[in-house]
């Protein structure tokens, strides 16, 4: 086979001898004798004819070759091209002036008394496209014999006829299979390297698709031998691309520079124009695939010289894919996700716009660092908008615990002297003690002082709700004098129909009240909010997010559990997107609910997603130990020992942290209660259950304390004073159904929980069976196992079960 002349690009020439072996393409190119037709698809730099060439070579089969061009796509000239072509495969047969049709059939005839494999190969078929010539094509897949295999390799092969792609007669080689693996990566490098570590090359493979053309010119520039060197290589390659670029149809440039802004996304229903450019491109293979899934991707080194072409400057089709890109990302809430892209393409005044638009809704769900990050990016930025952000830092950093020192250091740290100056115009210290009159729940001076904001800071009025919303109790706080305090400044600043601020302060006061067991005004607070919260056309407010919360805890320990997941899942719904801190307050609440319902699966997969959602933001690390102590709670339930055991001890290192919120000091130490207990630490037990009671009935945390005593299992009714409390014994029996746990009898050789594991390795189940059918971890079961071992005098799984026959246990 002669070699392609018509190369798409000029790059730096690589010597044949340092083509590698690739063992698995030439297995999958063998495969072609079992079908009539194959099918080569993948874009330019894939070694499409090179890896032809190199298969038939080695394998000295018989074979015709046409390298089409444009002047190829006109009926004559391929049937004339196409006839010298079965000419060449058949000895002692030549030319005649028959037509062109009677030439073709009796040749194809004339193949089949031959036993030797044949190929007929056409290279380049993307210059094809006319009907007659597809025509030809159908005819050859129809009846060559089954010895001549017809070859088709492109970038585009739409010129084979859709009606002859069936299964059990076309093979198609796509990019996957022409791509090198990071094997052959390796053995390209040892051309050109001494050594290169795997994370370069990983990086190589990812950034060129493993493209062999693109692989052997970063080579062929020079050594590369570590991960810093790669990038700078790649970049050295765009001038490959623009031979491809202009192959790019007009009709399709929309779709590929949205492709390269999104760099991967899921066509909608709606964007059919969109879709039909991405197919245009896929067909031409220009460096976009759409996977199984129906994901849209573009190669990186593609994408990243398009977006270059999109800084160098606009035209109609490129400011259209910039505007639709955008808009799709904000109608998805993506909001982080557009300014981020239109920053990577320099468009500066419009991830001003963006920001001015967005920057209330960003700052609420907690991107505080992300806004000020891509503030500092800009080239042109008003001191007032750094103002401002400095501004919500300093808030933000007052809720992470700053004192005054860090907030005046943080100022001093401003280097530029109007940005200073700015910030001594606003009146930080008002909005300061605001801030501190917020922490101390007095709400009505903290809006009085709030309502200083100054012009470019109206968009922080949003974020006072939910700063009471995620305020926490402090250590030394008494639960009925802030519950007093609340009413009276709930008194004194009114309730207002649509207000986030009465809306989300009857939310906490109503799970105060249920903290204080009064029940029944609970109820009424939670409905209060939900009422001022609600509008006949927009619905519920995502304010009422606490009092949602509030009602699903209520219906939970008033049995209602239907109910109570219903009002949970709306306190969630409402809070996502709004709240970071809300959200996890649902969440949290949810989570508690499916463990002590025994739904430990749903638990657990919701913790996961709290967890994915506290990494994205800026959080805290007491948020982290609010979600790992929940954690800790459901393998507490589900007995899973060596996995608390864990967090135990990981807890104990955190002991001498100081401040620690008082209610995940509690939810942290009930964990080690239950662990002690378990484990047969009575002493300790019992010490830590004095002392958490006695601190839960000093701050008047009447609703824990009932639950943490009958977890210990000593919950005696004549020992609390519920005479002002609007408990019943109906909610006491829920509590304990819900949070009881069940005594083993001291008669009993075995918990109840290691029977329940003995009695499945009776029925025969392996411990990752037993493991998944149970909801707790292969190591618990092992751990359980052991136990039953150890109870039982023995040594193994059989033995485990014919001693527990024996005894009647089983």
């Amino acid at each position: 086979m002669k070699e392609n002349e018509s190369t798409k690009a000029t790059l730096s020439s690589v010597s044949r001898s340092a083509l590698v072996e690739r063992p698995r393409l030439d297995e999958k190119l063998a495969l072609s004798l079992h079908y009539q037709t194959a099918l080569v698809h993948a874009p330019h730099g894939y070694g499409k004819t090179t890896a032809i060439a190199r298969y038939l070579a080695s394998r000295e089969y018989c074979h015709a070759y046409m390298q089409c061009t444009s002047d190829d796509n006109n009926p004559k000239t391929f049937a004339s091209r196409l006839s010298l072509m079965l000419i060449s495969l058949l000895p002692n047969v030549t030319e005649s002036e028959d037509p062109s049709d009677v030439q073709l059939s009796r040749m194809v005839e004339l193949l089949g008394e031959i036993s030797e494999p044949r190929y007929l190969i056409f290279d380049d078929v993307e210059f094809l496209n006319h009907k007659h010539i597809t025509s030809w094509l159908s005819f050859l897949a129809a009846y060559l014999p089954e010895t001549v295999h017809l070859m088709l390799i492109g970038t585009d092969i739409a010129v084979f006829p859709k009606a002859s792609m069936h299964r059990d007669a076309v093979m198609q080689i796509n990019r996957d299979d022409l791509a090198f693996t990071q094997e052959e990566g390796r053995r390209l490098a040892a051309y050109f390297a001494d050594d290169i570590d795997d994370e370069a090359l990983e990086l190589m493979i990812e950034n060129t698709w493993g493209s062999p053309l693109l692989l052997k010119a970063c080579f062929a520039k020079g050594e590369i031998q570590n991960s810093a060197q790669v990038e700078g290589r790649s970049r050295e390659l765009e001038s490959y691309f623009l031979p491809i670029w202009d192959e790019v149809p007009k009709k399709a440039e929309t779709a590929l520079v949205y492709t390269a802004l999104l760099g991967a996304f899921f066509p909608g229903k709606e964007q059919e124009t969109l879709k039909t450019g991405v197919m245009i491109l896929i067909e031409k293979s220009l460096f976009v695939e759409m996977t199984s899934a129906g994901e849209v991707l573009i190669h990186p080194l593609f994408r990243s010289f398009v977006l270059n072409r999109v800084r160098a400057g606009k035209n109609r089709r490129i400011e259209h894919a910039v505007a639709q890109a955008v808009a799709d990302l904000l109608d998805a809430s993506l909001y982080r996700e557009a300014i981020t892209m239109t920053l990577g393409i320099e468009d500066y005044e419009l991830v001003a716009s963006l920001l001015d638009e967005y920057c209330a809704k960003l700052l609420t769900d907690g991107n505080l660092d992300f806004i000020t990050s891509i503030i500092g990016q800009l080239p042109k930025v008003s001191v007032e908008r750094y103002a401002s952000l400095m501004l919500l830092e300093i808030l933000s950093g007052i809720r992470k615990g700053w004192t005054a020192r860090h907030v005046m250091d943080r100022i001093a740290g401003i280097q530029s002297s109007r940005l200073r100056k700015k910030m001594q115009e606003v009146d930080l210290l008002s909005i300061l003690d605001g801030i501190d009159l917020l922490l101390q729940r007095d709400f009505y001076h903290a809006e009085k002082l709030l309502n200083k904001l100054p012009d470019e800071l109206t968009y922080l009025r949003p974020l006072i709700s939910v700063f009471i919303a995620s305020l926490p109790l402090g250590p030394e706080e008494d639960l009925e004098q802030v519950y007093h305090h609340l009413q009276e400044t709930l008194r004194t600043i009114g309730i207002k129909q649509y207000d986030a601020l009465s809306i989300v302060l009857l939310g906490q006061i109503g799970s105060i009240q249920l903290e204080l067991l009064l029940f029944e005004q609970a109820r009424q607070s939670f409905d209060e909010a939900l009422r001022l919260g609600y509008e006949e056309k927009a619905g519920y407010a995502t304010s009422c997010s606490m009092a949602w919360i509030g009602k699903g805890l209520l219906s939970l320990y008033s049995g209602m559990r239907e109910d109570a997941e219903e009002y949970l899942l709306r306190g969630l719904a409402s809070a996502k997107g709004y709240s970071f801190y809300l959200s996890l307050h649902a969440q949290l609440a949810l989570a508690e609910f499916y463990i002590v319902s025994s739904r430990h699966e749903e638990a657990v997969r919701l913790l996961r997603d709290a967890g994915k959602q506290a990494y994205e933001y800026d959080v805290t690390s007491i948020d982290d130990r609010f979600i790992e102590v929940m954690y800790a709670m459901a393998q507490r339930r589900v007995g899973d020992i060596p996995a608390l055991e864990m967090w135990v001890h990981k807890h104990k290192e955190k002991e001498a942290q100081q401040d620690t919120l008082f209610d995940l000091f509690v939810l942290e130490e009930r964990q080690v209660l239950g662990y002690y207990q378990i484990t047969g630490q009575l002493e300790k037990a019992v010490d830590l259950y004095a002392s958490l009671q006695s601190e839960l009935k000093r701050k008047h945390r009447l609703l824990l304390s009932i639950i943490l005593s009958i977890e210990f299992g000593v919950y005696d009714s004549q020992q609390l004073d519920l005479s002002r409390s609007q408990i019943s014994e109906k909610h006491i029996s829920v509590l304990q159904e819900l949070y009881g746990v069940k005594q083993e009898r001291e008669d009993q050789l075995l918990t109840d929980r290691e029977q329940e594991v003995l009695h499945l390795i009776g029925n025969g189940y392996m411990n990752k069976e037993i493991a998944g059918m149970m909801n707790i971890t292969e190591r618990t079961v092992k751990w359980h196992a052991s136990k039953i071992y150890e109870k039982l005098q023995v040594t193994s799984r059989m033995e485990a079960v014919s001693e527990a026959r024996r005894i009647g246990i089983l």
